[in-house]
């Protein structure tokens, strides 16, 4: 198993984007296994940029999003924090 004891539901990971960026940007969690999470995020008025396409800022938010829920899930909560604080490209 990749999370840890925790048992957490789609209602629960959903509920807590309220009043969160993944809300306003319509991130819904959609599954999860014991190996992965997966999450949606509509392409609309709210993710384009200027010239009608998918904002690169709206992807990099949806990965970070499903990143740090994945990373919240594989620690222990009691005695570890963990946040997004930067998306680095690494080439090859």
């Amino acid at each position: 198993m990749t999370w840890n004891k925790l048992k957490i539901g789609l209602n629960s990971l959903n509920e807590a984007s309220e009043n969160t960026m993944a809300r306003f940007l319509d991130i819904q969690f959609t599954e999860i296994t014991d190996q992965h999470i997966k999450a949606t995020m509509p392409v609309c008025a709210k993710t384009h940029q200027p010239a009608g396409l998918l904002h690169g800022g709206a992807s990099a938010a949806l990965a970070e999003t499903v990143g740090s829920v994945a990373s919240w899930l594989t620690i222990d909560q009691d005695r570890q924090m963990c946040v997004g604080i930067e998306i680095i490209l690494r080439k090859g």
